[in-house]
């Protein structure tokens, strides 16, 4: 698994920032962590930005758990979503991004993916995956990243038809001077072979193509997701290749998490946010050399651990020194498995 810093998108100039937990299960952050329905929130002067977690109770309370039904497991984990978004005055319909794991066999899914557009606002950004579990009497997880306009603050909601035909759909936000555009749920199903390399291949030509449609490049990209089921090899000769055709350069290199896991169609699936300015306001999309993780550069991979949008006058911490002068060669990677950077 491929992994990338997954921190707060802060696109305006800096202000006050308020970060903290709200959980409806106090009584298990202790012995249960990971099994709690909880969520951090980071208040912005535009927006209130809630990232949650929401699941069935395991503390022996829940008949849904008890009795291991797939459906009643669904209901309340999202019962528990919505009451935890009320409390921190957001609702179901600011969600931007939903993934729903699942720990159930391929052929219970479908009646996930019947149920689930029930019990969430029409076109909601989703997507459904197989995972194993966190927990054996735990079927069901949710992660949702909600966005919230602020009184009285400038702020626009865009829902986009990306790609109906494969239930692709996308928001545009805008505020604070710039456009916001997530996407979740891009397959790579219907590729001309039945491998992962044929279908991450699709799935980033569908990539682009969702891209352009609203204007946007890969160069505006500072985060993606990928799921994929099959060797990562295939995922990451398949990025090569896109990014080489999109002339990516080392600075434009997206943050990117790949994560073994059975997407809805086909063998892999991406969800990627996208960032543009409004107007003539400038916008700096930079690399960050984080000096806790190694680079994917190291192991012949093509991302970058994080990113950072920011205001060209923000003051920005220097980089470690080999950071700064590490260089990368797309078309390189593609003979090497092992390729490092070449230090000039």
């Amino acid at each position: 698994m491929s992994t990338a810093i997954n921190c707060h998108r802060s696109t305006y100039r800096p202000r006050a920032i308020s970060r903290f937990a709200e959980s409806l299960d106090p009584e298990l952050d202790q012995t249960m962590p990971w099994a709690g329905t909880r969520a951090v929130v980071v208040d912005g002067p535009n927006v209130r930005e809630v990232y949650a977690v929401a699941t069935p109770r395991v503390d022996g309370s829940s008949p849904a758990v008890a009795s291991g039904d797939l459906q009643k497991q669904l209901e309340e984990a999202f019962d528990r979503l919505n009451d935890l978004l009320q409390r921190l005055d957001a609702s179901l319909q600011d969600i931007v991004t939903l993934d729903v794991y699942l720990q159930a066999r391929k052929d219970q899914r479908r009646l996930v993916e019947q149920i689930v557009p029930a019990l969430v606002p029409e076109e909601c950004p989703r997507e459904v995956l197989l995972v194993n579990p966190v927990h054996p009497d735990l079927r069901v997880a949710l992660q949702a990243y909600v966005i919230r306009p602020h009184s009285g603050a400038p702020f626009q909601r865009r829902r986009v038809a990306v790609d109906p035909d494969w239930d692709v759909w996308g928001v545009e936000l805008q505020y604070g001077g710039f456009r916001h555009y997530y996407v979740t749920g891009i397959p790579g199903a219907g590729a001309s072979a039945n491998t992962l390399r044929a279908h991450c291949d699709r799935m980033f030509e569908r990539a682009q193509k969702a891209l352009e449609q609203e204007g946007f490049s890969i160069q505006d990209v500072p985060r993606t997701h990928l799921y994929y089921a099959g060797p990562y090899q295939d995922l990451r000769d398949a990025r090569h290749k896109y990014f080489g055709e999109q002339q990516v350069t080392d600075e434009q290199l997206p943050a990117s998490t790949g994560v073994p896991a059975i997407p809805r169609y086909g063998r892999a699936v991406m969800r990627f946010y996208a960032v543009q300015p409004i107007g003539d306001v400038p916008l700096i999309n930079r690399r960050v050399d984080p000096r806790t993780q190694s680079q994917a550069f190291d192991y012949g991979s093509l991302f970058a651990r994080a990113r950072k949008p920011m205001w060209p006058d923000w003051k920005f911490p220097a980089r470690p020194a080999w950071g700064a002068t590490a260089k990368w060669s797309i078309s390189a990677s593609r003979n090497s498995k092992r390729s490092r950077p070449a230090r000039t």
